[in-house]
């Protein structure tokens, strides 16, 4: 397995250093959660079910997606539009 980060960058799931990953509290362990870790300049993220596949961000990048989240910003797109 691997990870890719951005265009540009891949490794080995097996090279990704030690991370301490978090959930929220509202979670329930059978669940399928959102992780996330962070490490260095970046934000990990994972589906709890899915250990395996990873997204990275780097940390302004995160910081956009949350202020836009939390505004309210992010809309599903129509059905069919995916």
């Amino acid at each position: 397995m691997s990870v890719h980060i951005g265009q540009t960058q891949e490794i080995t799931l097996a090279h990704q250093p030690h991370l301490a990953w978090y959930r929220s509290g509202r979670c329930v362990s059978e669940a399928h959660c959102a992780e996330i870790a962070f490490h260095e300049d970046r934000v990990w993220f994972r589906n709890s079910q899915q250990p395996e596949t990873v997204l990275t961000f780097e940390l302004p990048v995160w910081a956009t997606f949350v202020a836009a989240a939390k505004a309210g910003a992010l809309e599903a797109p129509p059905t069919g539009q995916l």
